[in-house]
């Protein structure tokens, strides 16, 4: 059975979407004033998140350099970023759950997107 069933192009939207999610709940959850490493981790993360999205070969991106596999290795850095984050930053609470959830969600869009197929 293919588990691989999210189109890259949906993936695309999705980063963009992401970035959406941590750059709001950085700013609105007071992540900055509760731990600033954090909130510039999510900050870069989501930075990040963007440029990629903008540059990988699948429609959503405006220049198509990078290769979808590379685009993926890249999401599984970023998934153990945002999931050891919390434990060195000794987070507790709502940001623990944040960068936990973010984390297990980059790893469940990831593993599940067919990169050969277009929506």
């Amino acid at each position: 059975m293919n588990y691989k069933f999210i189109p890259s192009e949906i993936h695309g939207y999705l980063d963009y979407l992401l970035a959406l999610f941590c750059v709001s709940y950085s700013a609105l959850s007071g992540l900055y004033f509760d731990n600033e490493i954090a909130f510039y981790v999510s900050i870069g993360c989501s930075c990040f998140f963007v440029f990629q999205a903008s540059i990988t070969k699948f429609k959503p991106s405006f220049f198509k350099l990078v290769p979808m596999n590379i685009h993926l290795f890249n999401d599984i850095v970023a998934a153990v970023i945002f999931f050891v984050t919390p434990f060195i930053l000794a987070l507790q609470g709502l940001h623990f759950a944040y960068f936990i959830l973010v984390s297990l969600g980059i790893l469940a869009v990831g593993s599940t997107t067919n990169q050969y197929a277009v929506a």
